[in-house]
């Protein structure tokens, strides 16, 4: 708790995969999920999440049929894991002035309240304190990592996000903190980031290496 951690890897490497898996397993041991996604649709999210719990791959999800997934679905419910929910908002038109007004309805609607929360992805979020614009993306995107880990002392959450890797660190076997797109400040805000590297060994074997 109170922590952010960061997922760097590059464009269809898998951050949203590795969100949502860890999504999954924090649910599966009893926490709370907030998921908060700036690109993907909450009822994509919420149909990746359905099929990491079921462990089943996505596209024979709806092979299974109603009755199969339900009593799928049923079986977890029985398990008592921790609820997940989902929720999109437009790419880079909210910051967390904005999270944190979910996390308040959340709590005083349905008297909810997060341990975990999935901000999907730190480089299109906006910030609260800075106008886009008026300075470069090195001190905007720390300003928003900064802001993100605010936000997880301030509601004692652990926060997960990702950003993307560089052109020169997409191609590379080693990945470096240096090669994190737009703002080398990020790895002096966050608390733990992993990078997430593919080759067509791994993909062979649908694995994805991680670098911490």
């Amino acid at each position: 708790r109170k922590t952010l951690s960061v997922i760097l890897a590059g464009v269809h490497v898998g951050k949203t995969l590795t969100l949502v898996h860890l999504a999954a397993g924090y649910a599966r041991l009893g926490y709370q999920v907030l998921y908060i996604s700036m690109e993907m649709g909450d009822n994509e999210i919420m149909h990746r999440i359905d099929a990491n719990m079921i462990r089943t791959p996505m596209h024979l999800i709806k092979e299974l049929g109603k009755e199969k997934f339900m009593k799928r679905m049923d079986f977890i419910r029985q398990k008592g894991y921790g609820r997940i929910k989902a929720i999109q908002f437009p790419t880079s038109m909210a910051h967390t002035g904005h999270f944190k007004n979910v996390l308040n309805e959340l709590n005083i609607k349905m008297n909810w309240k997060p341990d975990v929360v999935m901000v999907d992805y730190i480089g299109i979020v906006a910030s609260s304190r800075i106008k886009v614009g008026s300075t470069n993306s090195h001190f905007y995107l720390k300003s928003v990592a900064e802001e993100l880990r605010a936000m997880a002392i301030e509601y004692d959450i652990a926060v997960w996000s990702a950003m993307q890797l560089t052109r020169s660190g997409m191609g590379s076997n080693d990945v470096e903190m240096t090669d994190i797109a737009e703002s080398i400040g990020i790895p002096g805000v966050c608390d733990l980031m992993l990078a997430g590297m593919r080759n067509e060994e791994t993909d062979n074997i649908g694995q994805i290496i991680f670098k911490q």
